[in-house]
Formats: structure tokens, C-alpha cells, sequence
């Protein structure tokens, strides 16, 4: 194809100005049609890796500048890119190599150095340590299980009442949930270690299973509280395993979503479904691990976020695009269910990241609109057929309740905002009312139902509700606490629950205490003394009640 050089130098022009305003998307879409008019300058993919890098796009910035790196291997900004790509993506050790590749490049003696090459030196070095000190950051939630503790795990409680579960022919218990994602997620994790690596003649080879990336993605899909690592090895063989199952599937690795919708419909043609249909799930699944393992065991939710929201984008496009190929050819990643069960762990990764105040392209009311989506999407589409009760409790009832709790969050931070005492309540009702609903949308054992129940009541507490509207929920807290200790005891998140329940039931006593003997009136308006502290607009008439 024919270059036109002097219409792609203009193009990029107008691609840097929308870029130095911060119109990402539109600077993207100019060094696009400047790639299409030239596709030999590696400036225009370095570039558009930058507008990517501006929009969070960690996965296509990566592409990009690895295309750039391919046509100029010593274009310094090319490698900066990569490494800030890949540092997006959590793989904080290749951004460091990158990072070093890209000093390399830069003049070796200071005096040597443009002003902008000695900018470009500062702006390196600072990212190159950053990129260190992540690789070296200790995993925040490595659940590594000794013997004695592994029949204490939520799922193996459930696993040991199955029997009993069966007996009460009730779907509607976290014990199913638990269940089936525990035994998807353990089948895996056994395939992985299956895995041989074979060295013979300075060659590496690899023998193995290529089940293993559908088990564990299904597992964690199911739900995410399920992983644990139970071997030393285990980070290093799962690596070698997605690098494994990628290969043989022709999955594509180190590429985003935008390649993949070019490249995908060409192996179509030529190789038919047979040759697509195990490349796009492994390469999907092996995002949705990587994502999953981001979320769990980083101090970084961004590059769960990444992960989640490419495969979401993949995916959503090939529904469209192949919207008339049964889901026997084209793979169930491309079902409604799968894409709701990638979007109930981007929901959460979003949350992670604005809690954290990391750095994020998106707001809470961007939270509360796609919580929304979640919702529509599981009551516009119920479950059909027969399926295991953990299937929906998966698919439809928790994504839809964790969306509403989504909404619930989003209306907390609303009133905390608020400027006056009246949109406050508001926001803090409409925070009680989602909660509520959260709630009464999960299982009756199922710990979130008790932590959102709590939360609820927080609600009524900020919103300055008197002891009217408290009793019910301090009597639902107290009935929802017993329950949920049949599989939930020894949680990680069990010391978090258990402070809650001895919080609400010291002032569940003192309430009751208190009204029985005159000292309350149901009309009353009595709260926690910590509420004091975090009151948004306190009232002289309000009761605070030491516990």
C-alpha cells in the first residue's frame, strides 16, 4: 500500500494538538489515520500508545509501542511506552526492564543531553523506581492455607454440609456458591500442577492439560473468594501454564482487544471456529485470571480494571459481530452470563480504585451507572434451562445484589458530599434503600447479606432516622448474624463481621434497655457514639450512646 507521508505528517499534527488539550480519544483517532496513510513511522504508533496511555488503555498503549519499538528499536519514547503500558498492566518487572532499556538509549554523559533528553532522563529514572519498588511490594492478600486451616474455609464448611444442603432442597444458600466455584477453582489449580517443563538442548518445552485456564476463570468467576495459593510455586507454574494454554490455543499474548478484532476475523476465514473459538476464550480467561489475581493480591486495582474492561470490550463487539453464530461455535464467553460475571469484578475493581484515590479515568456516578446496566441486564435476561443453583447465584443474584450495593455506595459518598443537611438525607436515604435491597437480593447465609444489612443501618444513622425505622434492621442484624456462621465463621473477612455484630448487638441492648425502662422514645433519634466523629450534619437533639 502506498505511503503518503506528507498527509500522515499533518494528520499527526492535529493529533498532538488534541493531545496536548487532553482529547485523548480524538488524538487517537488522528494517529490512526496517520497510521493509515504511513504505516513505517514508528513516531505515529509511539504516539498513539500515548493517547492510549491517556485513557487508561494499558493493553493497546502496550501494542502500539511494541509496533513502535519494531520499526525503531532505539527510539527511546517507544520502550517509555511499553514500560508504562506494562507498568498499567501490574507487570511492574517487564516496565523496569523497559524502563532501563529506554535510559539506555538516552546519551550516557550529562552534558550531552537537550534539555529535553535530561527531562526525559528525570521523568525514567522516577519511573524506573517506582516500577522497582512495586515488584518488590509484598502481596496484600495471599491467602496461603496450612493443613489446619483448610477445613475451616467458607467453601470447605459448605463442602461438608453438601449433604444437608441436598436434604433442604433450598437453592438460595452462599453454600451452593461456594460449592461449585471451590471445585472448579481446586480442579484447575490440580491441572496446573500437571504442567511439565522439559529442557533438552538449550530448548524449552512444555507438556500439560488445556483445561486449566477455563477451570480457574471458571472458579473465580463463580466467586473470587474462592482463591488461594496452597504450593511456593504456585504464581510461577500458573505463569507457565497461561503461557502454555495461549500457545497451543493461538491465543494472542501481549496485544489488546483492537488487534484482536482485526486479526480474529481473518483466522476466521481462513481456519473457521475451530481455529477462533479456543484462541479468543484462553485469551479472554487468561485477562480474567490475571484481573482476578490483580484485584486479590495487589495494592493496585487498576490493572484489574484493565482486564476486565478489555475483555468486556472484546467480547461485547464479537456478540455484535457474530450475533448470528450459535454459542456452540462461537464459544459461551460470548454469552450475556459470562460478560455480567467479567462485569460484576470491573464493578468492584472501580470501587477498589476510587476508594484507594488511585489515579482513574471514571467517577461514582460512572459506578453507579454500569451498576445499573448490571442490574437491567440480569432481570431483562432470567436464567433458562437447567442449571446448578451456584450457576445463578453467580451469574444473575449476585452480580445483580453487589450492583445494587454499588448504587447503595455511591449514594454514601453523595451524602458525605453534600452541602446542605436536606440532599445529605436524601443521599443517605437513597443509600439505605439500595443496601436494603442489596440485602434481601443474596442468600440469607451469606456474609455480605449481614455487612450489607450493617451498612443499611449506617445509612439511617447519617440520615439522622429515629429508632423507629432502626428496630427492624437492628432485629434483621441479629437474626442474619446467626445464619451466616454456618459457612462464614472463619471468613477473610470474619474479623471485619464479627466487630459488627458485637457493635450492633451492644447497641441493640442498650436501645432496648433504654426504651423498655422510658429513657428512649421510639421517635428518638440515637446513634453510636463513633457516628459522632464522621457526623455529616449533627443535630443538638440526636443521642449519642457510648457502648
Amino acid at each position: 500500500m502506498p505511503q503518503d507521508k506528507e498527509k500522515a505528517e499533518s494528520l499527526k499534527a492535529l493529533a498532538n494538538e488534541l493531545y496536548s488539550k487532553k482529547d485523548f480519544k480524538g488524538a487517537y483517532q488522528k494517529y490512526t489515520e496517520a497510521i493509515k496513510a504511513d504505516g513505517t513511522n514508528a513516531i505515529y504508533y509511539a504516539n498513539r500508545a500515548a493517547a492510549s496511555l491517556g485513557m487508561q488503555q494499558f493493553m493497546n498503549a502496550c501494542t502500539d509501542a511494541d509496533k513502535a519499538i519494531e520499526l525503531d528499536p532505539k527510539y527511546a519514547k517507544a520502550h517509555a511506552r511499553y514500560a508504562a503500558g506494562h507498568a498499567g498492566l501490574g507487570r511492574f518487572e517487564t516496565a523496569a526492564k523497559s524502563w532501563r532499556r529506554a535510559l539506555a538509549l538516552l546519551p550516557q554523559v550529562d552534558s550531552q543531553l537537550s534539555p529535553t533528553e535530561r527531562k526525559l532522563k528525570e521523568q525514567f529514572e522516577a519511573e524506573l523506581s517506582k516500577a522497582e519498588t512495586n515488584a518488590k511490594a509484598p502481596l496484600k492478600d495471599a491467602i496461603g492455607l496450612g493443613q489446619d486451616e483448610v477445613s475451616k474455609t467458607p467453601w470447605h464448611r459448605a463442602i461438608a454440609e453438601e449433604q444437608n444442603l441436598r436434604a433442604e432442597e433450598n437453592a438460595n444458600s452462599s453454600g451452593w456458591l461456594m460449592i461449585h466455584a471451590y471445585r472448579e477453582f481446586s480442579e484447575g489449580v490440580d491441572a496446573m500442577k500437571s504442567l511439565k517443563v522439559v529442557k533438552k538442548d538449550g530448548r524449552q518445552g512444555m507438556f500439560g492439560r488445556l483445561d486449566c485456564i477455563v477451570n480457574i476463570s471458571n472458579g473465580l468467576m463463580r466467586e473470587p473468594r474462592v482463591f488461594h495459593i496452597n504450593s511456593p510455586d504456585w504464581f510461577e507454574k500458573l505463569n507457565n501454564q497461561i503461557m502454555f494454554e495461549v500457545g497451543r490455543s493461538g491465543g494472542w499474548s501481549n496485544v489488546g482487544p483492537k488487534v484482536i478484532m482485526e486479526d480474529a476475523p481473518k483466522r476466521l476465514r481462513k481456519g473457521g471456529w475451530e481455529s477462533v473459538r479456543p484462541a479468543i476464550s484462553t485469551t479472554v480467561r487468561a485477562w480474567i485470571v490475571s484481573g482476578c489475581l490483580s484485584s486479590r493480591m495487589s495494592n493496585q486495582s487498576g490493572p484489574a480494571y484493565e482486564f476486565f474492561s478489555r475483555a468486556i470490550e472484546l467480547l461485547e463487539w464479537g456478540r455484535i459481530m457474530w450475533k448470528d453464530v450459535s454459542t456452540e461455535e462461537r464459544g459461551v464467553v460470548f454469552e450475556r452470563s459470562f460478560i455480567r460475571g467479567i462485569k460484576r469484578m470491573k464493578l468492584e475493581s472501580m470501587i477498589a480504585i476510587l476508594v484507594s484515590k488511585e489515579n482513574c479515568s471514571f467517577t461514582k456516578k460512572k459506578v453507579a451507572d454500569e451498576a445499573l446496566h448490571i442490574i437491567e441486564d440480569a432481570e431483562a435476561n432470567p436464567p433458562q434451562g437447567t442449571l446448578d443453583p451456584g450457576f445463578v447465584l453467580s451469574f444473575w443474584v449476585y452480580p445483580r445484589a453487589e450492583a445494587m450495593a454499588a448504587i447503595g455506595w455511591y449514594h454514601i459518598q453523595s451524602g458525605f458530599a453534600s452541602t446542605t443537611a436536606e440532599t445529605a438525607k436524601t443521599a443517605f436515604s437513597e443509600a439505605h434503600k439500595f443496601y436494603l435491597r442489596a440485602s434481601q437480593a443474596l442468600p440469607p447465609d451469606e456474609e455480605n447479606t449481614f455487612q450489607y444489612l450493617y451498612v443499611a443501618l449506617e445509612a439511617l444513622w447519617f440520615a439522622g432516622e429515629s429508632l423507629q425505622k432502626q428496630l427492624p434492621l437492628l432485629s434483621d442484624l441479629d437474626t442474619t448474624g446467626q445464619k451466616i456462621m454456618r459457612f462464614w465463621a472463619m471468613s477473610s473477612a470474619s474479623e471485619r463481621t464479627h466487630g459488627h455484630m458485637a457493635m450492633t448487638t451492644a447497641y441493640r441492648n442498650q436501645v432496648m434497655s433504654g426504651l423498655s425502662s422510658g429513657k428512649y422514645e421510639l421517635s428518638n433519634v440515637v446513634k453510636p457514639i463513633n457516628v459522632k466523629s464522621v457526623d455529616k450534619f449533627p443535630n443538638s437533639a440526636t443521642i449519642y450512646v457510648k457502648l
